[in-house]
């Protein structure tokens, strides 16, 4: 459907007040507290794929609100046929490629170059990453965060309670970058509440002003681990067993300035990796997961391969550095 450059305007050029609760909800899933009535809603939702600026056919909402500690999201995705609801990902942190979802993007530095993405389906599969440029995100970098899902009679509604802890931002700085998406899987469509081209990353996303006297916290995580090891060998008659423990230090100096100290650390530390199978003579590639690595990925970068690790989300063995910080690690 052809815009007028007024209307284009209008649907690229959105913002809206933020609401500040004194009673948090309790993150089950359902709407109906008292809380939420205090909520700012955000229903102004147009078709983003596959044809941009269409009428949404479904009606999507995101209720905004947060206290000290946290920023709460609600949803409310109606569908004309509620039976039909794509619900098929089950399992925590994968992609939704074959079902419904609903995620946001926010921006705290609105710079238009970086943020954060959270997501749930209706199964209560949560999907978190960070934008390691305005249109690429590294699925690998793991948030914390809370969402809860369920199905209803007219469609499937959810909660997220997202700790300001999580984010980095300027406390100074009132006026956030978001964007909100849902998928409607069956007729391979997408609703946003902004797009360009039908990108609805940071560069593309509303402004939502209001935000004040959020909790930082400290800015300081210390994590400490030890590893062992032990080689035994019966016909040497060899039995030693080694200890060796580790410490990681990240401090938020400013909100744009972190400091890390590693002592020891134990670089293999990371969860298993996933299973592949390789028929071809190339060599294979594993996603980075260490939190070492991962930390500041869409600031700093480690090794010579951005450019595999941004367009494939992988990484392989090199230890060349670079001016820039990425999770390029021994596959």
């Amino acid at each position: 459907m052809a815009q007028s450059a007024a209307e284009l305007d209008a649907l690229l050029d959105k913002s809206t007040h933020i609401a500040r609760t004194e009673r948090a909800p309790v993150i089950d899933g359902t709407l109906d507290e008292d809380a939420w009535r205090s909520a700012v809603r955000v229903d102004d939702f147009y078709e983003s794929q596959p044809n941009e600026y269409d009428e949404a056919s479904e009606y999507t909402e995101f209720l905004l609100m947060y206290d000290d500690d946290n920023l709460y999201i609600g949803i409310r995705a109606l569908d004309s046929e509620p039976e039909l609801v794509l619900a098929t990902d089950l399992r925590q942190g994968d992609r939704y490629t074959q079902g419904d979802w609903a995620g946001v993007v926010i921006d705290p530095f609105n710079n238009k170059r970086s943020g954060f993405w959270f997501g749930i389906n209706p199964n209560n599969v949560r999907l978190d990453g960070i934008f390691e440029n305005p249109t690429q995100r590294l699925w690998d970098w793991e948030g914390i965060y809370f969402a809860r899902a369920r199905l209803t009679d007219e469609g499937w509604e959810g909660e997220m309670s997202i700790p300001f802890k999580t984010l980095s931002f300027d406390p100074d700085n009132d006026t956030w970058g978001m964007n909100f998406g849902r998928s409607v899987r069956r007729r391979n469509k997408r609703v946003n509440w902004v797009s360009r081209n039908q990108d609805w990353g940071p560069s593309s996303a509303g402004e939502v002003t209001g935000f004040s006297g959020m909790n930082q916290g400290l800015g300081l995580d210390v994590i400490p681990s030890i590893s062992t090891n032990r080689r035994r060998d019966i016909a040497a008659g060899m039995d030693a067993t080694s200890v060796d423990p580790s410490l990681d230090i990240f401090y938020k100096i400013t909100p744009s300035l972190n400091g890390s100290l590693t002592i020891n650390t134990d670089f293999s530390a990371t969860e298993v990796d996933d299973r592949q199978v390789n028929l071809t003579r190339f060599n294979l590639f594993f996603p980075e997961k260490r939190d070492f690595f991962l930390r500041d990925f869409d600031v700093f970068q480690l090794g010579r391969i951005s450019e595999l690790s941004s367009t494939r989300g992988r990484t392989s063995c090199s230890t060349t550095m670079s001016p820039r910080k990425s999770g390029s690690a021994a596959g």
